[in-house]
This record gives structure tokens, C-alpha cells and sequence, in this order.
């Protein structure tokens, strides 16, 4: 499954397609709430409420 990370703080439209353990990695990296995830064009989570659904899984 892959899902779009855009930046919601500066309003970049520019999306990177991430799979959930990328999209976890790309985030724990950055501020998690400057990120808005999306799948389909359509926003899923929070950056941080991405991390807090997926990143047990990572450890």
C-alpha cells in the first residue's frame, strides 16, 4: 500500500509516494506535524496520527 506525504505546514503540493514503513521512516526523520498522509488524493492522517497508527509495528 502506498500512501502520499505532503507537506501541510508550507502548503507544498509536491507528494512523495511512500509505502507505510517508508512513509513511518520519512516522518520519524521530520516533524511529523508539518505532514498530512493521503491516499487517492484523499487525506487519511496527521503526520503524527500516521505515527501513532503504524510505527508499533516498526518496533
Amino acid at each position: 500500500m502506498c500512501y502520499d506525504t505532503e507537506s501541510a505546514i508550507q502548503r507544498n503540493r509536491v507528494r512523495w509516494s511512500l509505502t507505510t514503513e517508508g512513509a513511518v521512516r520519512f516522518l520519524r526523520e521530520r516533524k511529523p506535524d508539518h505532514f498530512i498522509v493521503a491516499r487517492g488524493g484523499k487525506a487519511l492522517f496527521t503526520g503524527r496520527e500516521f505515527l501513532e497508527e503504524h510505527s508499533e509495528d516498526e518496533e
